[in-house]
């Protein structure tokens, strides 16, 4: 016999007791609601009262049917008593029914009723409603009409300088650019939103701002800075207790240590995130974390483990009805498919996952129209009672005048539409005009813009044929001035032998100059003539070992490497399509850029690749002085320099010939460093089509 800890048996008896009191006590508003309903003059406040108790009551017992059942009877009463207060509370409550159902249509209805009756009875709880269904069109996708929304929302919160609602307007708008993928503009409202947030002090809604800075970031590839909000909202979620919410902030940690190749300690994280998801009956967040489990699995070669985590998500998520959920699992599925060899099963999968993307989309235009539709019908409605309640007052107050003095009723009627009559005429002929003037306004303006149109592409065709002559300029201009300028150098050089000992010190002092002068200036005629020359031409492709490109690359710099006694590390590299060439001249400057700027006795440099969403990601790893995060963007400039020349030779054309071949074949460059630290270099290229199997 199985025996269990005392506490066990008093959780389940105060479960039990729970339960018992909560149908005891539905049973006796029942049985008051009914006797208040016989009574002949019943009280209808205490009447909607209980029937609010009541459904409040079966909706906590997720007796959703029974719940709208009684507000379908109770509306109607708060409606005709005009219980304005009450009519809204029940309004809410039955859309979070539909909601908690899954009916996303019924909710919007519900919603958008109530929001049509607080603007007749302009009532200050409007923006709050334009918020609720803000946040319902968000859950489904329809980011148009949430920006809508949240945006009318906001205009109020404005008005009233409500801090606090705000402040959520900023982040949920915030939100809708996060999941457009426009991660700039969602970090300017979520840094907006986390300054208002700490003026009041709201650390809940601080956590909040951190976890949300920290995933836009994470999708702008800046995984330091990051990381750095993860790790703040991490800490400060752990100490407010916030168990429901910070799996989020977790999750997010273990993608900042995916991206830097962590695995290990990413696969932490996400197990950590997965145990407060089920602690929390988080379905939504377990599908997430399990799924990411089972990728890094899979990555780590334990197909069969991974594989039973996805297993465990498709489980969860057709229970649920987690369609999204569903369409990223067919995603993970294909990638597993594909590493064991199954490459029938890959594209069934990545086909299923390009349907669900088309169809959700689908759906969403949809669901926009019907919204439409349904508002349109409902403002209908309401203006044909409106105007049946006009013509009701007309005919009464006709029949109540009719007896008294018709005549005198149809003569002043008669005045008043002829004056009427003529004020309109007078101000349809001012209308006239007035559109007549507009037209030949806009025809002026029509015939000025297709004249600025044509200057337009006449100005562009002839910017294209400029840089055609910049480019040709730059060839001929470099070449042909390498001849004279090897002249002088070879005289100068002739007359430093010649008569070193017959001239005086300044003289070849001046010699010195003009010698180092000519050298620099041929090796600067050199790099301009490299970077005009620099064409990706598709016919010049084929498919490249790496290895092989940095082999020649560390030969052509075998004199520098061996004077500075630099150690060259080599991880494991892919074969790219592109020039052979093209790839040498790339290591060769980012490898002799790491020898260059290290004060080190011992410079090393650390190159390797890892492959994620069609890219190879390259990183060139250096033990250097390290760059200021300020000047950064200036280094792939051309001809834009960090350092003086007696410190560091060079002319600054080295790293914009890095980022013009690497943009040229598709891909991106930049750079990660700290003054003193070291750099990484980093570059991305497509994976070649062969790589890529039949799913390319």
């Amino acid at each position: 016999m199985l025996s269990y800890p005392k506490n066990t048996y008093i959780i389940v008896f105060l479960l039990f007791t729970a339960q018992l009191l909560t149908a005891s006590n539905l049973d006796s508003l029942s049985s008051l609601l009914q006797i208040e309903q016989k009574k002949s003059g019943s009280n209808q406040e205490k009447v909607l009262d209980l029937m609010t108790q009541i459904s409040q009551i079966h909706f906590e017992q997720e007796e959703f049917e029974k719940a709208l059942s009684v507000l379908d009877l109770a509306i109607p009463k708060a409606k005709k008593i005009k219980d304005l207060e009450v009519y809204q509370t029940l309004m809410a409550d039955k859309a979070q029914v539909y909601l908690s159902t899954d009916r996303y249509l019924l909710a919007i209805e519900t919603l958008i009723e109530s929001i049509e009756h607080l603007k007749q009875i302009k009532d200050g709880n409007l923006a709050k409603a334009y918020t609720r269904i803000a946040g319902v069109y968000q859950k489904i996708g329809n980011h148009d009409l949430a920006y809508e929304y949240h945006m009318a929302g906001l205009e109020i919160y404005e008005e009233e300088k409500d801090s606090v609602n705000i402040g959520r307007s900023l982040y949920n708008i915030g939100s809708i650019f996060f999941y457009q993928d426009n991660c700039e503009i969602a970090i300017e409202y979520y840094q907006k939103t986390l300054d208002i947030c700490k003026a009041t002090k709201s650390e809940r809604h601080i956590f909040s701002c951190l976890t949300a800075l920290g995933g836009a970031y994470s999708r702008l590839h800046q995984t330091d800075k990051s990381l750095d909000y993860n790790l703040r909202a991490y800490e400060l979620g752990k100490r407010l207790g916030l168990t429901s919410r910070l799996s989020y902030a977790v999750i997010n940690l273990g993608a900042n240590y995916a991206a830097k190749g962590d695995t290990i300690k990413a696969l932490e994280f996400y197990e950590e995130a997965q145990a407060l998801n089920e602690e929390t009956n988080d379905f939504w967040g377990q599908c997430a974390t399990l799924r990411l489990i089972g990728d890094i699995l899979i990555q780590k070669g334990q197909f069969k483990k991974g594989y039973d985590y996805l297993m465990e998500v498709q489980k969860i998520a057709q229970q649920k009805g987690y369609r999204t959920r569903i369409k990223e699992l067919h995603s993970s599925l294909a990638r597993y498919y594909e590493k064991i060899g199954d490459y029938k099963q890959s594209i069934e999968h990545l086909e299923q996952y390009v349907s669900m993307k088309d169809s959700l989309a689908n759906e969403a235009s949809l669901q926009k129209m019907s919204d439409s539709k349904t508002r349109y019908e409902i403002l209908q409605k309401e203006k044909e009672l409106a105007l049946k309640d006009a013509k009701f007052i007309i005919q009464q107050r006709t029949f109540l005048l009719l007896g008294i003095c018709i005549l005198s009723i149809c003569l002043w009627l008669l005045v008043k539409q002829n004056r009427l009559k003529a004020k309109n005429n007078k101000v349809l002929a001012q209308k006239n005009i007035q559109i007549k003037k507009q037209n030949e306004e806009l025809a002026t303006a029509y015939a000025l813009q297709k004249e600025t149109n044509e200057k337009i592409k006449e100005q562009n065709r002839q910017l294209e044929q400029s840089n055609i002559e910049l480019k040709r300029f730059a060839f001929i201009a470099s070449h042909d001035l390498k001849e004279p300028l090897r002249t002088i150098g070879s005289y100068a050089n002739l007359l430093q032998r010649r008569y070193k000992n017959k001239i005086d010190d300044n003289a070849n002092e001046f010699l010195d100059y003009i010698t180092d002068s000519a050298k620099r200036l041929y090796t600067l005629l050199n790099d301009v003539l490299d970077y005009s020359k620099l064409n990706v031409s598709k016919k010049e492709r084929e498919l490249t070992d790496a290895n092989e490109a940095i082999q020649i690359a560390n030969e052509n710099l075998k004199t520098k490497i061996a004077k500075k006694n630099a150690h060259i590390s080599i991880g494991e590299l892919p074969k790219l399509t592109a020039d052979k060439l093209h790839l040498v001249q790339l290591f060769q400057n980012l490898i002799d850029n790491s020898i260059k700027y290290s004060e080190s006795q011992r410079p090393t440099v650390e190159i390797a690749s890892t492959e994620n969403n069609g890219f190879y990601q390259f990183s060139i790893k250096d033990n250097g002085i390290g760059i200021d995060p300020e000047l950064q963007p200036k280094i792939f400039e051309m001809f834009k320099r960090l350092h003086t020349r007696d410190k560091f030779d060079g002319n600054g054309i080295g790293l914009a010939i890095c980022k013009k071949i690497v943009q040229e074949y598709g891909g991106d460059i930049w750079v990660e460093s700290a003054e003193g630290k070291g750099s990484t270099f980093y570059f991305t290229f497509p994976v070649p089509e062969k790589e890529m199997g039949v799913a390319a």
